[in-house]
């Protein structure tokens, strides 16, 4: 079964399985293309533990190889990310499809919670102003859950759309799942 552009495939889900893979895509998603040796600085990590897990991603196609750019040796390729996706369409019957979402929540999840942490620890006293934190249980119909998965796809696009590169760097991070 083909997947929609928008759609990110179970290989893409495991690859993103990698806290550091997950740090790559956010960055790129909010400072935009990067060379490798970029996103070593911006992440504070060595450039050549980079590599393996730029070189994964764009052979999955979460990244691409937008250009280059000289260097005072070669010329190196500039990384874009892959526009956000959702895992939609999977065969959920599939433990492997079931095992590769589950740990990809994990790891979502938790750089988030990691996000939250340093940004509190960085602006304690904006994140009342910069931030919000929200969780809601409800019992609501199929057509209403459809809205809700449209709407959150419908937002992210309209975040993609709003990118400003002097603006703020957020992180949203959104799961919708049933309950029983």
């Amino acid at each position: 079964m083909s997947q929609p552009s928008s759609s990110l495939t179970v290989e893409q889900l495991r690859a993103l399985n990698n806290p550091v893979r997950l740090q790559i895509l956010t960055s790129l998603r909010a400072n935009g293309p990067a060379t490798v040796g970029e996103l070593a600085g911006r992440l504070a990590l060595q450039e050549h533990l980079l590599f393996y897990h730029v070189k994964l991603m764009a052979s999955c196609g979460l990244l691409r190889p937008i250009g280059t750019r000289p260097t005072s040796t070669k010329p190196v390729n500039v990384y874009a990310a892959k526009a956000p996706g959702t895992a939609a369409g999977l065969d959920y019957n599939d433990p492997g499809v079931r095992e590769a979402v589950c740990r990809n929540v994990t790891t979502v999840m938790r750089t988030a919670a990691k996000e939250y942490e340093a940004a509190a620890a960085r602006q304690p006293d904006a994140m009342d102003d910069k931030s919000a934190m929200m969780r809601v249980s409800i019992r609501i119909a199929p057509d209403c859950r459809d809205e809700l998965n449209a709407r959150m796809k419908a937002l992210t696009t309209w975040l993609a759309d709003q990118r400003d590169d002097n603006g703020e760097a957020f992180s949203l991070t959104m799961l919708l799942t049933p309950l029983s």
